[in-house]
């Protein structure tokens, strides 16, 4: 039986139709870690793969996970024929796959590259930034009376102004986003003496509130962090 494959090329009418008869194939696969068509350069990402025809997984010098370095992992072992099963090994804090285990068919119906006598797939694998959010609530002191005695405590304080800040360089993917120091949001508490910040890349910042008080977080992950800044009264004592 004859196999047609194509090759290269952007559209039908650019590809190049080859027609092989009797021939073993076997393909180079590549994969690409991206988030928004950018590589992502992780390596704490990294890719296993079934042979569902086996039901095994390739290995190469006694290791069956292949490592993402660089953004694109290029498999040492060349594919056969068949349906594989790819697993994502998703060790990293910054990024979460869209999908975890994908399937590739290795057949005639494939856009391949033919480069130097050999045929390579390349194979996207798309992640997520992973972001999160920081709940700022401000505090006030307040001075209490009761039944002849005194006391102070902790309320929330509503409309109190903020200002959000970068605690070092934030980088994302190799990219500065945000230098240390540097504001990134004006906060304003709502009536419950809160304010939510969403979409932070991971990292660490701090507020500053209107009365000149200071609180410092990280975001490490995707949970939500409470941020508690306290705006104390000023006690003297009387002689």
């Amino acid at each position: 039986n004859a196999i047609k494959w194509i090759i290269g090329g952007t559209s039908d009418e650019e590809s190049i139709k080859y027609t092989l008869v009797n021939e073993v194939i076997l393909t180079n696969l590549i994969i690409r870690s991206v988030n928004d068509d950018n590589l992502i350069k992780d390596k704490n990402i990294s890719y296993r793969i079934k042979d569902y025809n086996s039901s095994k997984y390739l290995e190469f010098n006694g290791e069956n996970q292949f490592k993402n370095e660089t953004g694109e992992v290029f498999i040492p072992v060349k594919l056969d024929f068949g349906k594989y099963l790819i697993e994502v090994i998703d060790d990293s804090d910054s990024y979460e796959p869209i999908m975890d285990r994908l399937e590739v068919e290795i057949d005639g119906n494939n856009r391949y590259e033919f480069k130097d006598g050999e045929f390579y797939l390349e194979l996207d694998v798309s992640f997520n930034l992973v972001r999160g959010s920081a709940k700022v609530i401000s505090k006030k002191e307040v001075f209490n009376v009761k039944d002849g005695s005194y006391y102070y405590k902790f309320v929330n304080s509503s409309e109190v102004k903020l200002e959000l800040f970068a605690d070092e360089d934030i980088v994302v993917n190799g990219e500065v986003v945000y230098t240390k120091d540097s504001k990134l949001e004006d906060l304003v508490t709502n009536l419950d003496g809160e304010y939510i910040v969403d979409n932070l890349y991971l990292g660490k910042y701090y507020v500053v509130d209107e009365f000149g008080n200071k609180e410092y977080f990280e975001i490490k992950n995707k949970d939500i962090v409470d941020v508690v800044i306290v705006n104390e009264l000023k006690k003297g004592s009387i002689n």
